[in-house]
């Protein structure tokens, strides 16, 4: 008899700006043998009281493409990123950033803690 073990989906995102855009990508390596439900994406501007990330910026249907361009930051800040992808096994949750964006140019910032 064969035992299968079901986890949560193993996700890692990454961001790119561009003239206060920013592109999170995130790729889902591992389903974690049921499909994924929900795909939401968060932020958080660096630098501000506390470390809470806003509420779901984002809900992106699961079928979508592993990519979505989020608007309006604000030059010469910071950003954080989080996605979390749901099966009904639970939720994984993959941080990314930091990301500052400059007017004009973009730097990305290796998070080293």
């Amino acid at each position: 008899m064969r035992v299968f073990h079901f986890t949560v989906p193993t996700v890692v995102c990454s961001p790119l700006a561009s003239l206060g855009n920013v592109n999170v990508s995130w790729i889902i390596s591992h389903d974690g043998g049921r499909p994924v439900t929900a795909i939401q994406i968060g932020y958080r501007q660096l630098g501000t009281d506390g470390n809470m990330y806003q509420d779901t910026q984002a809900v992106v249907p699961p079928e979508a493409t592993s990519a979505i361009i989020m608007q309006h930051f604000v030059a010469s800040l910071s950003y954080a990123f989080q996605v979390n992808v749901t099966n009904e096994i639970g939720t994984s949750t993959s941080l990314c950033g930091p990301i500052t964006i400059w007017e004009g140019k973009v730097e990305f910032v290796l998070n080293v803690n």
